[in-house]
């Protein structure tokens, strides 16, 4: 699709509520962050932010940011949402859109995000074609940063894997569905949302 306008005005024009967080993504974020700070009596949720954004060249349109302590150390988790409907190449410069592809899927062997079915290509065309767009959650951290994939194969000096990538998809999205699939809502609770937990698990462990 072809932009006629900047994003400011095709909102206005062409509104699309998978464009940003979705309520129901909000929602799984809240619990999810809840979940946290319920297991140790002093941990605090500091404070949440959110900004919105129009025409950023890497395709984020909103931030919603947490700040809290938990077990005595202070974490901020950020939560970016990603919408792109103008590529036609998964591998686009301009994006982060191969990032996706390992939705979560690990190596036995390295511990790293793994993707390369030689089927990505297809699948991303058929995403496209069936929701118009491809949208999907970056989560990365600050002032502790996490290491969300740490290597299995210690002889590898790899730096650290500092970001999630979570890719969304909706029932009717071409149609304006905004309501997650039951197996992507399922993928970002039980395995993106866990692999963000033993992070910040490993880090208190650590600083212990």
């Amino acid at each position: 699709m072809i932009k006629i306008f900047g994003d400011l005005i095709d909102d206005k024009l062409f509104p699309k509520k998978i464009k940003r967080f979705t309520q129901e993504e909000k929602d799984l974020i809240e619990k999810f962050v809840n979940s946290i700070l319920r297991e140790d009596k002093n941990s605090e949720l500091e404070s949440t932010q959110i900004e919105q954004f129009n025409d950023r060249a890497d395709g984020i349109t909103e931030k919603i940011t947490k700040y809290f302590t938990f077990r005595d150390t202070e974490f901020a988790l950020f939560f970016e949402k990603f919408f792109a409907n103008d590529v036609k190449n998964y591998l686009d410069h301009r994006y982060e859109i191969t990032s996706f592809f390992s939705d979560g899927n690990i190596n036995k062997i390295t511990g790293q995000p793994t993707w390369g079915s030689n089927k990505e290509d297809k699948q991303f065309e058929k995403d496209m074609k069936n929701d118009g767009a491809f949208t999907g959650i970056f989560v990365r951290s600050w002032q502790e940063y996490l290491n969300f994939y740490p290597r299995k194969d210690k002889k590898n000096t790899q730096s650290l894997h500092e970001s999630v990538s979570i890719r969304t998809k909706y029932e009717e999205a071409k149609v304006g569905g905004f309501n997650l699939t039951k197996e992507c809502k399922n993928r970002i609770q039980k395995v993106h949302f866990k692999t963000i937990k033993n992070a910040i698990l490993r880090k208190v462990k650590d600083d212990s």
